[in-house]
């Protein structure tokens, strides 16, 4: 009897050997026992859904990618060499590394192929037995020769006969199925560089020579990987957000598998992998991510029937003999900080600093619930904005690390784009003298008064200020490596403008990051957390990459921190009571060892608080008002509150500009990924133009600061989405009768791709491939397209290529706001630098949620509303 698909996978991860770059993986106990988790999941008897909570690193990804590349090569038991029934005379094809031309299949059944070697043409047959060599050219080159041809030798063909124990005629040279991978694009980049595979004694191969890849941007062809010069159909397809993978899997039936990679895809309760689970062509499923952010987010009833393996301390214990054991040098360096992160978890140390406050005990507390008895009024929209400053301002007292003093300064000079907490504080003094109800005027004034205090304790000063200063002068001799985890990207600035200047040196070894944004992949020696909050987003107890964590808390706080610890404790219970790797033996585990003992249910308190101010859209209904029956109307799917209290509804398209200030950069982003403190770039609305981008770029054209060339195409790039949505209006055609038109003529898109297309708000300049050009030319019959629709093609390349300009032009320019001694590097902007402050503004989002059955008026769409 022959093997079963998991032993012959089992078999096929033993025989090869995984490397990075030069240095093998290893057999590790956590790899093997990772492996088999993959195997189980891929060809267990449970519906092929898993979730993998682990501890850092991309080995995780790394296996599961390689080892479902094998299920799909020996699962996929189409005809190989079906290709060749739709070859016609003179198509080219692949034989070995040389394109040649196809002639026909002769009466013996072997194909004939003309090559040409040193310009003499000559003709081959080739038998079925040697038919593996044979694969479809897909690829633009004409000639029959090997130029541009990796050289697949026969040695590639004995490498995959020998790691899954088959003949040579056995062999798969085309592939029906295939996987798909959610992640980074640097972590697909990082992968196809760098990870390899090999057996004894044979050449090493890179990954991308053996399975044909690719990745898949949100619009256009896909960029092939090396390793696919023949342009197959991969096997193995990136992409980096969840929408397009869900477009992808919805017109390939033939995608089996799923990976996706990181908990921000999976946990809280995502829309965009909840339309994607239950799909039927998805045979397998597999969710990785890291216990410290899924822990705690993860709502494991949202997945029907999934297997959960959670890499718990008791799970670690029981099933991974060799934690304690070293990685020799010889192993992989991903290798070995896996397993100093799984150390640094199960044997790691988190103190608690608890700090006084010289506040009056049980103030926050009594501050949320006076705001949470407001909340219960039958309020307006004055006590609405109250209770949503109010509980702002205190949480930034509650968590600042910085004197409010230096803060005011700051935004006084513009260097925050944030309210000034002596401002708010202004406004809801007066708010009081609004209201008549007596209990609610009581409450308020209470709350009044102890943010007054708050601010008068910590203008010139704060205790965790002082904390941190204590612990960053000591640094000063031994350089550690320090991250220092915040609420808010301007924590930072703040804090080092507070700082003396015989510390601002050591900054270069300090990380400051948001819960959402922590570098997971850097070994810290020390994390320190500045409060209790977002435990959601990351759990401390539950970090690998740090030797020690420290949470520092005030008196006020520790209530509060107590129920946060007592809920991560129960998440921990219950994911050991449903892991498959939990132990054999049940044990109640506790991330913290303390007791969970509080006064007062003030965690429940300030959800109710949060999920008020995140639901506070009433000044929907003022949009609603200016609404007349001329405007279009644009449906939201999430709206977001500025740190300057201004609100922000998303359309689904919409493609958001994000600054990244740990890179330095700025990033086209999508609604469905923003999170509370990323930084948006939003355009100054004294124009018709929505795009900051496109702004520049008229601005550029207007002033004739680029050639004549450039405005060519820059109109061409306009000119056939133009002449395509004229189209639709005089036939009256939906996006699904659009998307049916183009499969008639042969350039299959989907219909959400052809809205992209047309959403002035997603930016897409257009598709990246000649077809879809060619397509819309014949489609309407447009006598300017039909004459060259390749130069389309290349103008919307070239519009494409200026926009990556302009983006990093805008980072320059934000750095330079900041304070930064930026220099322009590209001289076509030298003269814009003083404009982009007048053309843009940067808002920090600070929540953020999801709504639904909500619309507006398109032109209060995607900008910054004071309302």
């Amino acid at each position: 009897m022959g093997l079963s698909i998991s032993e012959s996978l089992m078999d096929a991860y033993t025989e090869s050997i995984f490397k990075l770059i030069e240095n093998p993986l290893g057999k590790f106990d956590f790899h093997n026992k990772n492996t088999r988790i993959i195997i189980d999941i891929l060809n267990g008897n449970n519906n092929g859904r898993g979730i993998i909570l682990h501890h850092g690193t991309n080995i995780a990804l790394y296996l599961a990618i390689a080892i479902s590349t094998y299920n799909v090569f020996l699962k996929d038991v189409n005809d190989s060499y079906s290709f060749l029934n739709d070859l016609k005379k003179e198509d080219l094809v692949i034989y070995g590394d040389r394109r040649s031309k196809f002639i026909e299949i002769d009466n013996e059944g072997r194909v004939v192929i003309e090559t040409i070697e040193r310009k003499n043409p000559y003709t081959t047959h080739i038998p079925k037995i040697l038919f593996f060599k044979l694969k479809p050219y897909n690829g633009n080159a004409k000639t029959l020769d090997g130029r541009g041809m990796k050289r697949g030798s026969l040695a590639k063909y004995n490498f995959l006969a020998d790691v899954f124990s088959l003949s040579l005629d056995e062999l798969k040279n085309t592939y029906k199925k295939s996987i798909l991978i959610v992640c980074e694009k640097a972590d697909a980049d990082r992968f196809m560089d760098n990870f390899k595979i090999s057996l004894e004694s044979q050449k090493t191969f890179n990954f991308g020579e053996l399975f044909p890849t690719a990745y898949y941007p949100s619009s256009g062809e896909p960029v092939y990987y090396s390793g696919n010069s023949s342009k197959q159909d991969p096997v193995v397809k990136f992409v980096g957000k969840l929408s397009t993978a869900r477009e992808l899997i919805i017109d390939d039936k033939n995608i089996t598998t799923l990976l996706v990679n990181g908990v921000n895809y999976f946990g809280n309760d995502s829309s965009e992998m909840s339309s994607i689970y239950n799909r039927k062509s998805l045979q397998n499923i597999i969710m990785m991510g890291e216990l410290s952010k899924g822990i705690n987010s993860l709502n494991y009833e949202t997945y029907e029937n999934v297997d959960v393996y959670g890499w718990t301390k008791s799970s670690i214990l029981e099933e991974i003999p060799d934690i304690n054991e070293s990685v020799r040098d010889y192993f992989s360096d991903e290798s070995k900080r896996l397993y100093e992160f799984v150390n640094n978890f199960v044997n790691g140390n988190v103190e608690v600093s608890e700090i006084d406050d010289k506040l009056e005990e049980g103030v926050f507390l009594e501050c949320k619930k006076a705001l949470f008895r407001i909340s219960k009024s039958n309020g307006n929209n004055e006590i609405e904005n109250f209770i949503t400053k109010g509980f702002s301002l205190l949480n930034l007292l509650q968590r600042s690390i910085f004197p409010i003093e230096i803060m005011n300064s700051l935004i006084t000079n513009g260097k925050i784009n944030a309210l000034s907490p002596t401002s708010i504080l202004s406004e809801l003094k007066e708010e009081i003298n609004k209201q008549v109800i007596s209990e609610v005027v009581n409450d308020m004034s209470y709350v009044v008064a102890s943010l007054s205090n708050m601010m008068n304790a910590f203008y010139s000063s704060n205790p965790k200020f002082d904390f941190l200063k204590q612990v960053l002068s000591e640094n000063l001799d031994y350089q550690k490596l320090i991250a220092i985890v915040v609420p808010k990207n301007y924590y930072a600035q703040v804090f080092r403008e507070s700082m003396p200047e015989s510390v601002k040196g050591i900054f270069g070894e300090i990380d400051f990051l948001t819960p959402h944004k922590y570098n997971s992949e850097k070994l810290y020696d020390r994390v320190y957390f500045v409060g209790v909050f977002d435990w959601k987003t990351l759990e401390p107890y539950a970090l690998s990459n740090a030797r020690s964590v420290n949470i520092i808390i005030y008196k006020n706080e520790k209530n509060l921190f107590r129920q946060v610890r007592s809920l991560s404790d129960s998440n921990l219970i219950k994911l050991e009571g449903i892991s498959l790797i939990a132990p054999k033996i049940k044990t109640v585990t506790s991330l913290t060892n303390e007791p969970a003992v509080y006064e007062s249910d003030e965690l429940n308190v300030g959800i109710e608080l949060e999920t008020l101010m995140s639901n506070s859209v009433g000044a929907i209904s003022t949009l609603k008002t200016i609404e007349s029956s001329g405007n279009q109307i644009a449906e939201i799917v999430r709206v977001a509150t500025l740190e300057t209290g201004e609100r922000v509804y998303f359309t689904r398209h919409y493609t958001p500009y994000v600054f990244e200030s740990e890179k330095q950069i700025v990033i086209e982003s999508d609604v469905s990924s923003l999170n509370p403190g990323d930084m948006i770039i939003f355009t100054n609305y004294d124009s018709g133009t929505q795009d900051i981008v496109e702004r520049i770029m008229e601005k550029m054209i207007k002033e004739n600061k680029c050639d004549e060339q450039f405005k060519e195409w820059h109109q061409k790039s306009i000119y056939w989405k133009c002449i395509l949505r004229e189209y639709m209006h005089v036939h009256g055609l939906s996006f699904k009768d659009l998307s049916n038109k183009m499969h008639e003529l042969g350039t299959g898109k989907h219909e959400v791709t052809l809205r992209t297309w047309l959403d002035e708000d997603s930016h897409i300049v257009g598709p990246r491939d000649n077809e879809s050009y060619s397509a819309v030319a014949r489609l309407t019959c447009d006598q300017k397209m039909l004459e060259d629709p390749d130069s389309y093609h290349n103008a919307s390349k070239e519009v494409r290529s200026m926009r990556i300009r302009i983006l990093r032009f805008i980072a320059t320019s934000i750095k330079r706001s900041y304070g930064r001694n930026e220099s322009l590097s590209d001289e076509l902007f030298l003269n814009l630098s003083e404009d982009i402050s007048k053309m843009s503004i940067l808002g920090q989002i600070e929540n953020i949620l999801d709504v639904t059955d909500m619309s507006v008026p398109s032109h209060f769409a995607n900008r910054p509303l004071n309302i």
